[in-house]
């Protein structure tokens, strides 16, 4: 705004007056630098927020990420899997049917099993099975077959066996499914364990089994007169007897215990002919009885016909199948490996003693005689006796083994029964 003004000549001049305009305009600059700020602050406030969303976002997109990898591997993983227990699965089918050709072919000549030709390399089914025979004794033969399919691998174990050619040796073979098998009374006394390495097994007795000290017995026990079991006897597997004592709280079952009718077992009668006839082939007839005393004596043709009584001590070591007439007594340190026939000692007149701290591996056999045992030692294989069993020692160990009994200078011919054994594997 102007102000009118009178100058020294009278005349009237205009002057600038600085009032609530001019008060106004720097009021306007002043604001303008304030709106300025505030704009620049807004857009930074407005920066941090874009900044912290960018970063939650970037934040869910990683979790994102990452559990889709995870997902992504683990199926993988279970197309992994799937793929390698199919290729499993149809690896053991071709095994069991090179398994089942090789048995087909034994059957029709159980002497292949003597040669490799029969059992090539074969492809089947989009995979490829390898059957290898091993002779076991005579009669027995162990078939194994190697399956293969993509990238696995299975194996199927397999013995078969002549039956007709050994089924003269012994009658009633089903005897030969116990792991002990007593005709008379069995007394199991000391400290020591009974275990089976062929599954579920059976120890029987005619008459009165008892049981006391300490003892654990991994075996299915049965009597068909009676069993008496002492505090703190463990049984792995069922009792089973017409009549039955024990103290409940103080002895376990963990098949249970079953008060019922058991019928009698017969022992089997094993005919001793033709192990004289072969032992005498090999010029292994002891005459007078036959004592031991260190050493290690191998038989040859492996077995050893004794007329008389046979005493084996100190620790001598016998490689072969000891036939007595007599009664036979094993002490000291002595151990005695079965051959062929699978019998380790068997008595046919007389009984067993068994004192050794050693091993016996097959079978023990008493014809007639009853078994004494006062050591401990180990015994790996059968027993059937068929007078009593008195066992006493401590920390021995009796481990059944299934023996496969054959009749040594026996051949096979077409009209046997050839049949599987056992299914290892």
């Amino acid at each position: 705004m102007d102000e009118m003004v009178q100058s020294s000549a009278g005349r009237h001049v205009r002057r600038p007056v600085k009032g609530r305009a001019g008060i106004a305009n720097v009021g306007s600059d002043v604001f303008g630098v304030k709106e300025e700020v505030v704009m620049q602050t807004s857009h930074r406030s407005s920066n941090r927020r874009e900044g912290s969303a960018l970063f939650t976002v970037m934040l869910i997109v990683l979790v994102i990420a990452a559990l889709l990898g995870i997902t992504c591997k683990a199926s993988v993983q279970r197309v992994f899997t799937a793929r390698k227990l199919a290729d499993r699965v149809r690896a053991l089918s071709i095994a069991e049917a090179g398994a089942n050709k090789a048995y087909a072919i034994l059957q029709n000549d159980f002497n292949a099993r003597l040669d490799d030709t029969p059992f090539p390399l074969t492809s089947y089914a989009g995979g490829t099975y390898d059957v290898s025979v091993a002779t076991v004794g005579v009669f027995v033969a162990v078939v194994s077959s190697e399956g293969h399919y993509g990238t696995a691998d299975a194996q199927v174990v397999v013995d078969v066996k002549n039956y007709g050619a050994s089924s003269n040796a012994v009658q009633n073979s089903s005897a030969l499914n116990y792991s002990i098998l007593c005709g008379g009374t069995f007394d199991f006394g000391g400290c020591g364990t009974i275990s089976s390495s062929n599954g579920a097994a059976l120890l029987h007795s005619n008459g009165g089994l008892t049981i006391r000290g300490d003892a654990q017995v991994g075996l299915d026990i049965r009597s068909s007169t009676k069993i008496t079991l002492s505090n703190g006897v463990d049984i792995n597997g069922r009792v089973t007897s017409p009549t039955l004592s024990y103290n409940a709280s103080k002895v376990t079952s963990t098949g249970g215990f079953f008060q019922q009718a058991v019928p009698l077992v017969p022992i089997p009668d094993l005919d001793f002919t033709p192990f004289n006839a072969w032992a005498a082939s090999h010029g292994e007839v002891k005459n007078g009885g036959w004592s031991l005393s260190g050493g290690t004596y191998n038989a040859n043709g492996g077995v050893i016909w004794v007329n008389g009584d046979v005493q084996i001590s100190s620790s001598t070591i016998v490689n072969g199948s000891i036939f007595a007439t007599g009664s036979i007594k094993l002490a000291g340190s002595a151990v005695i490996n079965h051959g062929d026939s699978g019998i380790a000692i068997a008595a046919r007149d007389g009984n067993i003693d068994y004192q050794t701290s050693g091993a016996t591996y097959g079978m023990i056999y008493a014809k007639t005689g009853s078994f004494t045992q006062t050591s401990n030692g180990r015994m790996e294989g059968q027993m059937i006796i068929k007078g009593n069993i008195n066992k006493g020692g401590a920390s021995d160990e009796m481990l059944y083994v299934k023996t496969i009994l054959t009749t040594p200078g026996v051949t096979s011919s077409a009209s046997d029964l050839i049949g599987v054994s056992a299914w290892q594997k």
